[in-house]
């Protein structure tokens, strides 16, 4: 499977880039985490094809001291997708958009989020 990664400067905000991928795994598993939120997203069915976007946006609550250490997306579909992520602080927040190269007729997924508590 060939990746492609690009990285682009758009409006002083840095966007990470990711062709050919529908599933993606952020960050790793640490001794400790847990799995803290499953977010889940659909778009569809319709009854003609188009190209679909899903989003998967969380943001650690200010007072809280967990962090985010992994994140495993699951889409219904294969290669066929492109991942756009801008680059923040990703131990606090991350906001995921996988959008489909070819037009469907539907699309979900979800994104399992781990993290750990730091005192």
């Amino acid at each position: 499977m060939k990746v492609q990664f690009c990285i682009i400067l758009l409006t002083a905000s840095l966007v990470l880039v990711i062709g050919d991928i529908c599933n993606i795994r952020l960050g790793r598993r640490e001794t400790g985490d847990f799995q803290m939120y499953t977010l889940h997203a659909t778009k569809g069915p319709f009854s003609e094809a188009q190209n679909l976007s899903l989003t998967f946006d969380y943001q650690v609550s200010p007072v809280d001291t967990v962090e985010v250490t992994f994140v495993e997306v699951n889409t219904n579909l294969q290669n066929q997708c492109v991942a756009t992520m801008p680059v923040t602080n990703f131990s606090r927040e991350f906001q995921i958009t996988i959008t489909t190269e070819e037009p469907v007729t539907a699309f979900y997924g979800s994104a399992t989020i781990y993290g750990i508590r730091r005192f």
